[in-house]
């Protein structure tokens, strides 16, 4: 056996011993602000979002309400595949005193296949629950 590589030394590293690596105080600093910043934006917007008025509803809290109820009436399965429902193919209208919103959805058969259906979930004006669902033409409730 050869004794030269067993008496190598092993590569130093380009740092004395005993210096520390670290930040300096100004990328400490920046840091710091940096952090700062992004604690300011996230208290932003979560004022924003939960300032929202509980009495009244946007259109995508009455979609998911309206998917709920979908989900729950149906007997097989259903479906909102994220890429294949468009923004545009959500549809919504304020009657008299009653909100609607219409968008398709995938529904499963007693067959095990999917297939496109339809829905309409109607809202009273508050919006805080779906008063009547229809898919495809039929009144489930």
């Amino acid at each position: 056996m050869r004794e030269d590589n067993i008496n190598k030394p092993e590569k130093e590293n380009n740092v004395e011993s005993g210096q520390e690596i670290g930040l300096s105080k100004t990328d400490k600093i920046l840091c710091g602000v940096f952090i700062l910043a992004i604690i300011a934006i996230w208290f932003t917007l979560s004022n924003d979002i939960n300032s929202h008025n509980s009495e009244t509803f946007d259109e995508k809290d009455l979609r998911i309400l309206c998917q709920i109820k979908i989900e729950d009436a149906s007997i097989f399965g259903a479906r909102f595949p994220i890429g294949t429902i468009k923004k545009q193919q959500f549809y919504s209208y304020k009657g008299q005193s009653d909100i609607y919103i219409k968008f398709p959805f995938e529904l499963k058969n007693a067959f095990g296949t999917w297939g496109k259906s339809f829905a309409t979930c109607k809202f009273p004006d508050n919006g805080k629950y779906v008063s009547s669902l229809n898919i495809d033409g039929e009144t489930i409730y």
